[in-house]
């Protein structure tokens, strides 16, 4: 598995981990989990591009 793959299961396995719960209803889970990954995904990229950047400066 790629390494950003293995990011994007860790991060959802902690997001049910933490807000995975009787009271709260599968619709608003799932929709808040979307979101959060979005952000994730979007925050992991952002740091991966300037990874990239830094590297090729150098």
């Amino acid at each position: 598995m790629t390494p950003t793959l293995n990011y994007i299961k860790r991060e959802w396995a902690f997001f049910l981990e933490i807000n995975d719960s009787p009271e709260i209803a599968p619709s608003l889970l799932w929709e808040t989990g979307k979101a959060v990954l979005r952000g994730k995904i979007i925050s992991y990229s952002t740091h991966k591009k300037k990874k990239t950047t830094n590297r090729k400066r150098t």
